[in-house]
């Protein structure tokens, strides 16, 4: 049996998410920009994660996109394991020129290749206000290389959210 969501995404990073299982799960206001929908094949499932939180100045955050032993858990309260990854959004909150993030391998170990062309250090992409990547047919995600980094080169605490949606492993 497949499964569903549907989800719909505005510039601020706001998404309103409705699953086929009848279950809603909403963090939405002014809900505009898109909509879409992915279906999971028969015997595998949809998993999204929503991470809402402040980075301090100056800090690294890494988050585990597959690990059966994660603590990044998603709505359902499952660990975080996506196999293919279809979308990555990350959005700065309250948005500032002193305020900014970078996101991607960034050195980290255990970090995936993915469409950063290496995982050195200088692997990233800088975000002051929301950046979106949609990936038609997934993008393979390992354990072992599963690590996406944000970094804080601010000197100020960063508000972000972070959404990503794929099929489970």
């Amino acid at each position: 049996m497949s499964s569903e969501l549907r989800t719909r995404i505005n510039a601020q990073g706001v998404v309103d998410l409705t699953a086929s299982v009848g279950e809603a799960i909403v963090c939405s206001r002014d809900v505009v920009d898109l909509t879409m929908s992915i279906r999971a094949p028969d015997g595998k499932t949809l998993q999204q994660v929503l991470v809402d939180q402040t980075l301090a100045a100056s800090a690294t955050l890494d988050l585990d996109l597959n690990s059966s032993s994660n603590t990044l858990k998603d709505a359902f309260n499952r660990p975080v394991q996506i196999e293919k990854l279809h979308w990555l959004l990350i959005t700065v909150i309250d948005q500032a020129t002193t305020k900014a993030l970078r996101y991607g391998p960034s050195g980290a170990s255990g970090s995936g290749q993915w469409w950063y062309s290496g995982t050195a250090a200088d692997r990233q992409i800088t975000v002051a206000d929301t950046d979106v990547k949609f990936f038609r047919a997934g993008l393979t995600v390992t354990p072992g290389s599963s690590i996406l980094r944000i970094v804080n080169p601010s000197a100020v605490a960063v508000r972000f959210r972070l959404w990503a949606l794929g099929i489970q492993a």
